[in-house]
């Protein structure tokens, strides 16, 4: 099994690349709900990526990944 600074790293690029797509989208003047939905993707995915390096379980269900952070942490995310 990987451990947590390989599982997060996995994660942020795969939100790395959700961001891109969504700048893509941006600059060729693509579909503006698109780039929305890969920017939302993106941020689950970085979230994702928080809860790894943190060492915790990634929910696989509802309710969404920033839901289990801000219930943990708050707004304290640094």
């Amino acid at each position: 099994m990987k451990d947590k600074n390989e599982l997060a790293k996995g994660w942020v690029l795969k939100a790395e690349s959700d961001l891109a797509t969504a700048r893509r989208m941006l600059a060729s003047e693509g579909p503006f709900d698109t780039a929305c939905f890969h920017c939302q993707q993106a941020i689950e995915k970085f979230l994702k990526a928080f809860l790894a390096f943190q060492g915790q379980q990634i929910p696989r269900t509802q309710p969404p990944a920033e839901n289990h952070v801000m219930g943990q942490h708050g707004p304290n995310i640094q």
